[in-house]
């Protein structure tokens, strides 16, 4: 009978070793292919420097000094397959301290549901792509240093409070106040099922006085407040929103420590191969159950659909980008500002600008009327792009003042700083990047390129964009943005994407009025139009409209008899239904929804001025709440 429940045993465990490696096949898989931690990387833009003043800045706060080691892992994000592995190896590492720990109170029921569930939180967690290593790395660490904890159990109580004082204030500072209270919590349950009283009840009494430690620290040591002792990533900060997920994960364990000691522990004879093979199959659909769950709420976030928005436009996938935007609406103003760029990089701007919902007007196609940390970058990056380089470097200015030490901030100020030719300025970002492992190749051309300046002679992109840079110096114009393009044209008139984003904004605006119509078609002309695109011609018959002009030249080109149609049937419909704009909307969506007639009159932010404000307020203050990171050394 004995061999029989051997036998039993060795087939449940060898099951479940199984399933354990095919689990953890699926998440390292999971975690290249769908998630993409190049995408987390671009998200989160860690920072990690070879160098001393880099590295005594992480050693003066408690927690800084894995924050550091956080930062060196999550560099290694920019390659998939190696943030894949980071991500897969600490939740192996998970796993296998929960198997110690369930193995330590003689705990066997459930193991494998057990032992996998922190690891589908896991997996939920960093399928985000703002979900920082640095949380999964305290835990880790946590479990580690109270598995220790445990073996002194067996040794006298003198050793036991040793270990227990020396693991707590090792651990603050190392992983701060969340991993310190972690590790109390868990040692408080651990002591209490296990009560002895000669042994425990000195223990419990340090264990309360050590919750102690974080305000001291704070009171007379570090440069911070009590709060952040002691809940620094556990609670919202400015621009920082803990998920749920990671409750649930930091509470779990606890839980499990009372579970294990509370529950009644599985007798090994009562163990049969059917009922052995039947516990573990229901294990498996449970923890099936829980990834599907994961996999469901990740697919359907909405954060998961703008993040993968942004990344796709850092990388310049504009079709793909087109493709997702056309299965998945979105009001966000980002997503509207990301599509409107796409749309001119793959040469539909001008013809399908009104094709799709502009709820927000000119503000998705600027950004900066609005200014945020979060949407500083994307403003220089736009205008790096038209070649206002001086609007481009002073919007990466404004993002640096969020995000110190990001990659993206600091490779635009030192390009745009090149262009200026402000070399001083541009050598102390290339500096910085120089003593990065991912940009020292990055940082080292310019660097050799400031030293012999004919390096740049050569260097197609400086030399493009100097040719577009407006030749009277000024600043970014805020509050009137046509002044800025119509001064690229004015140094270029070659710059379609001057003239395409006037024309864009003037419309989206609804400032035709503005328009130079003779000018606009000059620039046509030398852009080699063939054609004027019809949105433009619906916009110039508008123009012609409210100016009452009876003779009008447009320079050769003609309007499209479809155009001049569509417009008369237009103001047909509009005067069936006695000028009743109301009235009138449903047919003329169907027939004129992706106009420009019909956004001027229904979707226009000017029209609709109430909602619009309402829908800016709300995005101003979900950008406020998560935009970005406020870990130091990364956004």
């Amino acid at each position: 009978m004995y061999r029989t429940m051997l036998m039993n045993k060795m087939i449940s465990d060898r099951f479940s070793g199984i399933v354990t490696v095919l689990y953890f096949l699926f998440f390292f898989f999971a975690m290249l292919l769908v998630v993409n931690p190049a995408q987390s990387y671009f998200i989160q833009q860690p920072l990690f420097l070879f160098d001393k003043v880099f590295l005594w800045s992480y050693l003066e706060y408690p927690g800084g000094l894995i924050q550091y080691v956080f930062l060196f892992l999550s560099q290694f994000y920019v390659y998939p397959l190696l943030g894949a592995l980071i991500i897969t190896v600490i939740a192996v590492s998970v796993f296998f301290f929960t198997d110690r720990i369930m193995r330590f109170f003689d705990f066997n029921r459930f193991g494998l549901l057990l032992k996998l569930a922190p690891v589908t939180a896991l997996f939920y967690l960093h399928s985000f792509s703002d979900g920082i290593l640095v949380t999964s790395l305290i835990l880790l660490f946590t479990l580690k240093l109270f598995f220790y904890y445990l073996q002194t159990f067996r040794k006298m109580m003198g050793g036991r409070l040793t270990v227990f004082l020396f693991f707590s204030l090792f651990l603050f500072y190392v992983a701060g106040g969340c991993g310190l209270l972690l590790f109390q919590v868990l040692c408080l349950f651990a002591e209490w099922v296990n009560f002895d009283k000669k042994k425990s009840l000195p223990v419990l009494l340090l264990i309360l006085l050590s919750a102690l430690v974080p305000y001291l620290a704070a009171r007379f040591l570090f440069f911070m407040t009590p709060e952040q002792s002691y809940f620094h990533l556990l609670i919202p900060e400015t621009y920082y929103t803990p998920r749920i997920i990671l409750y649930v994960l930091y509470i779990y364990y606890p839980l499990l420590v009372l579970f294990c000691n509370l529950m009644p522990k599985q007798k090994t004879q009562n163990l049969n191969e059917r009922r052995a093979i039947l516990s573990s199959i229901l294990e498996i659909a449970m923890i099936c159950i829980l990834t599907c769950l994961s996999l469901f709420f990740w697919s359907r976030s909405e954060s998961v659909f703008t993040d993968k928005i942004k990344y796709l436009a850092h990388k310049g996938e504009w079709k793909e980008l087109l493709d997702l935007t056309d299965k998945h609406y979105s009001e966000d103003r980002l997503v509207n500002f990301n599509i409107n760029r796409a749309l001119y990089f793959t040469n539909r701007l001008p013809d399908d600008l009104f094709k799709r919902p502009n709820f927000w007007g000119q503000q998705a196609l600027f950004l900066g009327s609005y200014t945020l940390g979060s949407i500083a970058i994307e403003n220089s990056e736009l205008f790096f792009d038209l070649g206002h380089i001086r609007a481009a470097r002073q919007w990466a200015y404004e993002a640096q003042t969020i995000c110190e030490n990001s990659p993206r901030v600091l490779k635009m100020l030192a390009l745009t700083n090149i262009m200026e030719g402000d070399y001083k300025a541009a050598s102390t970002m290339l500096e910085k990047l120089d003593k990065s492992v991912i940009y020292k190749k990055w940082a080292q051309y310019y660097l050799n390129g400031i030293k012999d300046t004919t390096v740049f002679q050569s260097d197609s992109l400086i030399q493009e964009k100097r040719r577009l840079m407006p030749s009277d110096v000024h600043f970014m114009n805020g509050k009137k943005v046509e002044v800025d393009l119509f001064s690229l044209l004015k140094k270029n008139p070659h710059n379609k994407m001057a003239f395409e984003f006037l024309m864009a904004y003037l419309m989206l605006s609804d400032q035709i009025e503005k328009l130079d119509i003779t000018d606009q078609i000059s620039y046509l002309k030398q852009l080699g139009y063939k054609e004027i695109p019809e949105p433009y011609q619906e916009a110039i018959l508008v123009y012609i409209s409210k100016k009452r002009l009876e003779v009008f030249d447009l320079g050769g080109y003609q309007f499209s008899p479809d155009v001049e149609k569509g417009f008369a049937d237009y103001l047909t419909i509009l005067q069936r239904y006695g000028m009743d704009r109301s009235a009138a909307q449903a047919e003329l969506y169907q027939k004129f929804g992706s106009s420009y007639w019909y956004y001027q009159q229904y979707i226009s932010p000017y029209i609709n001025n109430i909602e619009f404000q309402k829908k800016m307020i709300e995005q101003l203050i979900s950008g406020l709440m998560s935009d970005t990171l406020p870990i130091q050394g990364m956004c």
